[in-house]
């Protein structure tokens, strides 16, 4: 709410050119994880926590790895909180000077606009992906402009429901004609990169730089001990991933995200902070962090890791990879 009183009434997704580039500076999408990066979103929200209900069980983990990372979040620099630790979506016609429209919502909707959507609920069978663990069928809540809270039923959905029916008509405000039912943030979440072993004497395009909690891509032929050296000359080490939100993160990064959203397979290699014990039980024991970090969290591919299927032994450093179908 704050955010549009000091945008002349914008919500982030309706701001001017000029006013995106303040907030986003190129690197605007129009979903939530660049939305809750922003300096001033992350101003008034205080917190990650605010961005997790109770009632989502599954994302609470990914939630409090958010917490710990908020400080660092920063949409300019496309180091964005994962979607995974949000348990709402917001509504693409919300107007602040309309105040019967729908802000935001619990993420249990059936569809990705509230004009043919109805309340996912864990007591369904086949449970839906998309339901909480805490809301069962005809059941969510939702915010409106008017700052009001509640709980909510399917009477409210639907382009006759009662409360989407006051949202649809509404006027006013910065947009024109009635208001979009569209969700943002809402949808099978994206496909995203997995991990490989590799042999790190080779010298691929670059890595995954991590310092003070934020990422980057740094780009150029480096061999493994090669980007190790570089990426602590530059204060920083070789990116170490301990959770799918912090995995998640390194996905959205712009320029790495552009160099596998453009590979029909994902499969864009860059070195990452793991590498083998060769004292480890092949393929997948012994492996490491070079920060020290428990060894946890995995993401390899299918059929990864592999050592080299036997033909190529001694895979012994990981990098980022596509995806094995």
């Amino acid at each position: 709410m704050g955010f549009a009183h000091d945008n002349g009434g914008r919500l982030p997704w309706q701001l001017t050119p000029m006013q995106v580039r303040h907030h986003f500076g190129t690197n605007y999408v129009e979903d939530l994880a660049p939305i809750f990066s922003t300096a001033a979103m992350k101003s008034e929200l205080q917190t990650a926590k605010i961005l997790h209900s109770p009632c989502d069980a599954d994302r609470e983990a990914a939630n409090e790895d958010a917490q710990k990372g908020w400080k660092g979040y920063n949409a300019k620099t496309g180091n964005l909180i994962s979607k995974s630790a949000i348990s709402y979506v917001l509504i693409k016609g919300a107007d602040m000077a309309r105040p019967s429209t729908i802000l935001a919502t619990t993420r249990n909707l059936s569809s990705c606009d509230i004009a043919n959507a109805n309340w996912a609920g864990a007591d369904e069978d086949p449970i839906p992906s998309h339901a909480m663990t805490g809301l069962n069928k005809s059941q969510g809540q939702l915010v409106k402009t008017d700052c009001s809270a509640s709980l909510s039923t399917d009477a409210d959905l639907g382009a006759s429901g009662k409360l989407v029916k006051g949202h649809i008509w509404s006027s006013g405000g910065v947009t024109l004609g009635f208001a979009s039912t569209k969700v943002i943030g809402c949808g099978t979440d994206e496909k995203i990169p997995f991990w490989n072993d590799a042999h790190g004497h080779r010298a691929f395009g670059g890595y995954i730089f991590e310092k003070g909690g934020t990422y980057a891509l740094i780009k150029g032929s480096f061999s493994w001990p090669a980007a190790k050296k570089d990426a602590e000359k530059r204060g920083g080490h070789l990116a170490t991933i301990t959770s799918q939100s912090e995995w998640e993160t390194i996905c959205a990064i712009p320029a790495y995200k552009t160099e596998w959203k453009k590979m029909k397979d994902g499969r864009a290699l860059f070195w990452l902070g793991g590498f083998q014990d060769s004292a480890g039980k092949e393929p997948d024991g012994g492996w490491k962090w070079v920060t020290g970090e428990p060894w946890g969290y995995t993401r390899w591919a299918k059929g990864e890791p592999s050592d080299g299927l036997g033909g190529a032994p001694n895979e012994e450093h990981l990098m980022t990879y596509g995806w094995v179908d």
